[in-house]
Formats: C-alpha cells, structure tokens, sequence
C-alpha cells in the first residue's frame, strides 16, 4: 500500500531541522505506531544527519523493554500506549542517544486493539527535553489505520516544530 501525507499537513522538516541546528540540539525518536515514518520524513530532508542521533522502531512490548529499558512494571500496570510508557520511552531514548531531545510515540493504530478505556485512534507523544524533563500530549484520531499514523506524524512534527520555535 502506498503511504502519502496529504499535502499541507506536516511542518516542513526543513525547517525543524535548521532550527534544531541552530539551537545545537540533536534529537533521539522511539516510535511504535508508527513505525518509523516520523523518522523516515525527517531524513527525507537535507541536513538530518547533523540533527538526527538515532532512532528505534519499538513496536511490541519486548523492544520497548529490551532496546530502550522501559521498566516491564510499568508496561504491565499502565500498558503500552499510556502516557507514562510514552515519558519513558521518550526519556529512555534521550538518554541512551546522548542527545538534548527525546521523543516517542505509542498509540493503536486500529482496526483491532481499542478497548472502551483506550479505543482505536488513541495516541501519546512524549518530549524530553535538554533539562530531562518529559512532557507529552494525548491526542485520540478518527480514520482508518492509516489516516491515524498520518495524523500522527503531523502532530509529532508539528510539536518538533513548535518546541524548536
């Protein structure tokens, strides 16, 4: 399936990454829904390599444990798209990459998944920022599977740009 955007609906990587040059920062993303498309807009851009460290596609609850060292408690009593596995994530990222910002996203994409408490569309993405201080955002999308990661990728680049701004 071809995955596209539509137009006029993510910042300008561009300019989140000359902003990021700016300020010296370097950025740290963990993503699990999806699955590496925040990242793969950012390379799409010229200058990525002065700006991106890493990046880690932690889709199933092992990957979170094993390459971030999430807490498993934590992933167990909270479950995996919840605010506080998302600070962790974020958190965990910043810190195994050495690098000012952190940020992660994990959510359900759909169709299955939902439940009555976390239903289909419900995203959080955290920040880390220079201080080690996590921030986040809940946000719960309407659409199919792929509308959700689109509008996904356009709230992770738009707080990205936001924050550098």
């Amino acid at each position: 399936m071809k995955y596209k955007l539509p137009k006029g609906w993510i910042k300008d990587p561009q300019e989140i990454l000359s902003t990021f040059v700016k300020q010296k920062w370097r950025l740290a993303l963990a993503e699990s829904c999806t699955g590496g498309l925040v990242t793969a807009v950012l390379i799409g851009a010229a200058g990525a390599s002065e700006v991106l460290e890493r990046s880690w596609v932690t889709y199933s609850n092992q990957s979170k444990i094993e390459e971030l060292g999430v807490d498993a408690t934590l992933i167990e009593q909270k479950g995996a798209v919840s605010q506080e596995v998302a600070e962790a994530m974020s958190a965990q990222a910043r810190t195994r990459a050495g690098v000012e910002i952190g940020m992660a996203i994990t959510g359900i994409a759909g169709p299955t998944g939902g439940t009555d408490e976390k239903p289909k569309g419900l995203v959080f993405i955290a920040l880390t920022d220079a201080e080690g201080i996590s921030h986040h955002r809940r946000y719960l999308f309407s659409g199919d599977r792929q509308e959700i990661r689109a509008r996904t990728v356009a709230a992770a680049l738009a707080w990205l740009h936001e924050w550098a701004s």
